[in-house]
């Protein structure tokens, strides 16, 4: 549909405009999906290394060694990580619907709101 016919005062609707050749439906998202789009919403591969890091560096502190320290140090680093980077997937959406290399992010295609 043109501009030119809506501006004419056609009957069709707004919303039945022809979509891009790359539009694609958005599948329902089902209780099995929740735990890897959480996964990819929290960036884990980064996260893990930031955690390994975190872990490397209370293992060679002097002193000694507390494996519950270092447990609940480790699972304190990974929720902040994690929040961290959903905050800043969701502060960037509008800017990663524009690029190709982030447009197929989680919140960005809706899967999660």
């Amino acid at each position: 549909m043109s501009t030119a016919s809506l501006a004419a005062g056609s009957d069709a609707a707004p919303n039945e405009m022809a979509h891009p050749a790359n539009w694609k439906p958005i599948k329902e998202v089902g209780l099995l999906d929740l735990p890897a789009l959480y996964l990819s919403l929290s960036k884990a591969k980064l996260a893990s290394q930031v955690v390994l890091t975190a872990m490397v560096g209370y293992a060679m502190a002097p002193g000694a060694l507390s494996i519950p320290t270092l447990f609940w140090a480790s699972a304190g680093t990974a929720l902040c990580v994690a929040c961290a980077n959903t905050v800043n997937q969701w502060i960037e959406v509008p800017f990663d619907a524009q690029m190709s290399r982030t447009k197929t992010r989680v919140l960005v295609r809706g899967a999660v709101e």
